[in-house]
């Protein structure tokens, strides 16, 4: 099994996904996965290697777990589908660094992703700990802690509730955390290159393409930030009334009050509230609630600023303000919505 001296000499996220995929494989022959609880604390006591490598970073943990949570549920699907047994899993394709694994980097790898190749289409794979909306859907899940978790449009999300500690893995959107006390079991959100850790308290997580925001409505949250070799390379504490941006290693933290933030999540509600807010960001804010796009045309009106609280789904409404109360001029070109001087 590959081992690292040198913390100092993290491994690239490819070669760490390799590695966990190994040590999954490895440790599967001993039937130490077989439990629906899988304590894998208690599976690194009982081996010393497995500890030593899980304990180099948090990166490797959450690496671990990424490709675990992938494997768990396929072999779940496996069992009700065997014929299926080789076929290409694409939700695990979806991995980039894994796409990479497969082609053939190390026999214990491989062995692993024989195992859990077993289906053609990732909607198979839903397991009741995976949840999603689609482009304006908004859903309030109770998680098995006490935890509330309520996701915004085209979210999705990972649930992984561990002996030790509680796990989100957030693939894309945005979701609202309310989460449960306990200090015995840290909750964490994974976000890209980011890792938002807390005992208890109430904030959001938006990932953006190239940004993730963190907006704290009580308590502290903590942040650590990963470069791109899964390195932990900045932690930072943000509370109440907070907003983080994260991107590509860097962090921005303003504190913009708890009645700014608490606007900016008003989608809890079904709303959109703009406050002075830049024309093009407020169509981009439409566009992740409707299906209709709002297009701006012409670039001199694009940070026009504009005002008002609007349902998401309400976009006429927005339309109207900007051909009554701006006099712009408005195009329909299929569906979509052309805005001009």
């Amino acid at each position: 099994m590959t081992q690292l001296a040198d913390k100092n000499m993290l491994p690239s996220s490819e070669t760490l996904e390799l590695e966990a995929a190994e040590w999954i494989a490895s440790l599967d022959k001993s039937n130490l996965f077989d439990k629906e609880e899988i304590n894998i604390d208690d599976i690194a006591a009982q081996n010393t290697g497995f500890s030593e490598w899980l304990n180099i970073s948090l990166s490797h943990r959450v690496a671990l777990l990424r490709l675990l949570s992938v494997w768990k549920r396929t072999r779940r699907l496996a069992t009700l589908k065997p014929s299926d047994a080789l076929r290409p899993a694409n939700g695990l394709l979806n991995f980039p660094h894994v796409r990479k694994i497969a082609g053939g980097l190390a026999i214990a790898a491989s062995l692993f992703l024989a195992l859990i190749f077993t289906i053609n289409n990732q909607q198979d794979i839903q397991a009741d700990h995976i949840y999603q909306t689609a482009r304006g859907g908004h859903k309030s899940i109770s998680l098995a802690d006490g935890s509330v978790v309520v996701l915004n449009s085209d979210t999705r999300l990972t649930v992984e509730m561990l002996p030790g500690e509680r796990v989100i893995i957030l693939e894309k959107g945005e979701a609202f955390f309310e989460v449960f006390r306990d200090e015995n079991r840290p909750f964490k959100i994974i976000a890209g290159d980011q890792i938002v850790t807390v005992l208890g308290t109430k904030f959001a997580v938006h990932r953006r393409a190239h940004e993730i925001e963190t907006a704290v409505t009580e308590g502290r949250v903590q942040i650590n930030i990963l470069n791109a070799r899964h390195e932990e390379s900045r932690s930072v504490i943000i509370g109440k009334g907070d907003i983080a941006k994260t991107n590509q290693g860097t962090v921005l933290v303003v504190n913009k009050g708890l009645e700014t933030v608490n606007r900016e999540l008003s989608w809890r509600q079904g709303f959109i509230i703009f406050d002075k807010t830049p024309l093009k960001d407020a169509a981009a804010e439409f566009n992740r609630y409707n299906d209709r796009a709002v297009i701006i045309k012409d670039p001199r009106i694009a940070d026009i600023r504009v005002s008002g609280k609007f349902k998401t789904d309400n976009l006429e409404a927005f339309v109207r303000l900007l051909t009554d109360g701006f006099g712009f001029h408005i195009d329909r070109e299929n569906e979509d919505i052309l805005i001009s001087e």
